[in-house]
């Protein structure tokens, strides 16, 4: 009876050490998958920031071009009636 006993024991044994190997194994694999989603996610709101610093800029040079539009459409205008006026 103490041999069976034994045996039942060491086989615990390794089964709770094959489970405990098993689930360190699994939360490892889980864990690197989650800080690779991580590091995705944070590269997605790097890019996001970025997109929106970008669009901004454009805002301001779309306002810096109508200026320029506007100041060459009066320079021209001007132009023209200087030029206009020697023809005469």
């Amino acid at each position: 009876m103490t041999v069976s006993m034994i045996i039942a024991v060491i086989g615990c044994a390794v089964g709770l050490a094959g489970w405990l190997y098993n689930r360190d194994k699994k939360v490892s694999s889980d864990a690197e998958w989650k800080g690779r989603a991580d590091s995705r996610l944070d590269t997605v709101a790097e890019v996001q920031t970025e997109v929106t610093r970008i669009d901004r800029r454009m805002d301001e040079y779309g306002e810096r071009i109508a200026k320029v539009e506007t100041v060459a459409a009066s320079a021209h205008k001007r132009l023209d009636e200087h030029c206009g006026g020697r023809e005469k």
